[in-house]
């Protein structure tokens, strides 16, 4: 098959889970037989590749801005594609849901993943909650079929427009080994088995301020590790580096072996975020054998299952430093 992939801020893979997975899916379907095209975002894609592991890499431009970024990249993208081959057109996000028809009507199936409930973030002016709100309805009605990777998302599609989405669940690779070189250890100054982690974006809707709020009050010799960075949200990330505490190291994003050395040394690893659908940082974790943390969010708790911890989001940093203070107090768990 001839297949596409929009929607993404494109490959190689270093931001978010939509890009994770394609970096994950889209060799697969090449070592298949099929032929996969990724569109791929002008101010992210900086190598400028053409090829990128069998596949074929188009970039395009769009506006790089919070709110319009993915809808003229995705809409300049299926301009594009509709005037190929390509047979099957994958979307990702809710909020590209309106493009999926136009494709069809050329001839070709679109499938759309539609994430979480995009729409209940905070980070939405109310305009912008009311398009994803109306984007997930078309959801239902556009694309040839759509796709979620959370059991509490299918519900609520099936529960609000009678139609139940194919659910598919995202994996991680598992840690064979749990072997570190030191060298990334030592460029920050932490230990293994002596840091609390957290790995993502730093918005306010993942609730680090929460973490590092929490970690201010836990009497510890342990630091908080904090890999990640963000785009949009500059005066968020200012307020968080803004720390006295000397405990708290900031690495930005990191990748490769950098990324599997931070993750596979942790004492803790914390996920306080509130947004719904699953969160790959988590699986990533589970996969290195680390002791999950979590708030206790529907789909978070769907994540972990019976393997790792979780604390009462409601009350916030509070409930994170009991559960924090419990597991520093309990190596054993």
């Amino acid at each position: 098959m001839k297949i596409a992939i929009l929607g993404t801020r494109g490959i190689p893979a270093h931001y978010s889970a939509f890009e994770a997975c394609v970096e994950e899916l889209a060799p697969r379907l090449v070592q298949k037989g099929h032929k996969v095209t990724v569109y791929c975002r002008k101010h992210y894609q900086k190598s400028r590749l053409s090829l990128y592991k069998g596949m074929k890499l188009i970039t395009l431009p769009t506006l790089k801005n919070k709110y319009l970024d993915t809808f003229i990249h995705t809409f300049l993208s299926t301009l594009h594609v509709i005037f190929t081959d390509t047979e099957i057109v994958q979307y990702f996000g809710v909020g590209n849901s309106i493009f999926t028809l136009l494709p069809r009507i050329f001839g070709k199936k679109t499938f759309l993943n539609v994430d979480g409930l995009d729409w209940t973030r905070e980070k939405w002016p109310l305009p912008a909650k009311l398009y994803l709100k109306f984007s997930a309805f078309l959801a239902t009605v556009f694309p040839s079929g759509f796709i979620t990777d959370s059991k509490e998302i299918a519900s609520y599609y099936e529960k609000a427009f009678k139609k139940r989405p194919v659910y598919i669940a995202y994996g991680t690779r598992i840690a064979t080994a749990s072997k570190s070189s030191g060298d990334t250890l030592a460029k920050f100054g932490i230990e293994k088995n002596k840091y609390i982690l957290f790995t993502g974006r730093l918005v306010p809707e993942n609730n680090v301020h929460h973490l590092t709020s929490a970690y201010n009050r836990v009497n510890t010799d342990m630091k908080l590790v904090i890999a990640g960075e963000g785009t949009y949200e500059m005066s968020y990330i200012k307020s968080l580096k803004n720390t006295k505490n000397p405990g708290i190291i900031f690495t930005g994003f990191l990748t490769g072996d950098a990324y599997r050395d931070i993750c596979c040394c942790a004492y803790i690893f914390a996920e306080p975020t509130e947004a719904s659908g699953t969160h790959t940082a988590i699986l990533d974790a589970m996969g290195y054998g680390n002791c999950i943390l979590v708030n206790n969010t529907p789909t978070n708790l769907e994540t972990i299952g019976d393997s790792g911890v979780s604390y009462d989001g409601a009350k916030k940093d509070i409930s994170l430093q009991e559960k924090i203070e419990w597991l520093i107090a309990n190596p054993d768990i």
